[in-house]
């Protein structure tokens, strides 16, 4: 497999697995800031940042993905003419494509978070301690 391939493969499967990853919230520390302090349950009524944890999950699946992707695409054989072998032209396109959407949809999941639950169409102030 060329490199060109070889890197679009790894990165559309990093792409999807940090998504996938953030989409199913894994359990994951959250960050309290009126308290200063993390926590794993997330307390009801009380402002908390939980994508800090579903980011480090998402980087670490997704980087996890690609590893193993790399470890498998290196023992693809050579064609038989001992060139490497290429991916159809479809295939770069789809792969290409579905690594954009799973990231926009990724980043349109947390913008949905923010709008719905906290509101911060209108205006917003931060609470004091």
């Amino acid at each position: 497999m060329n490199r060109t391939d070889y890197l679009l493969l790894i990165t559309a499967i990093v792409a999807l697995a940090f998504a996938a990853a953030y989409h199913f919230k894994p359990p994951a520390p959250r960050y309290y800031p009126l308290e200063n302090t993390w926590k794993m349950e997330n307390v009801k009524g009380v402002p908390s940042m939980g994508w800090y944890g579903r980011t480090a999950w998402g980087v670490g699946i997704g980087a996890a993905a690609g590893l193993v992707a790399a470890v498998v695409l290196l023992a693809v054989p050579k064609g038989a003419d001992g060139e490497p072998r290429r991916l159809p032209g479809w295939l770069i396109s789809v792969l290409s494509l579905l690594a954009v959407l799973a990231l926009i949809g990724a980043a349109g999941e947390v913008l949905h978070h923010e709008f719905h639950k906290w509101g911060t169409c209108g205006a917003w102030t931060i609470p004091s301690r």
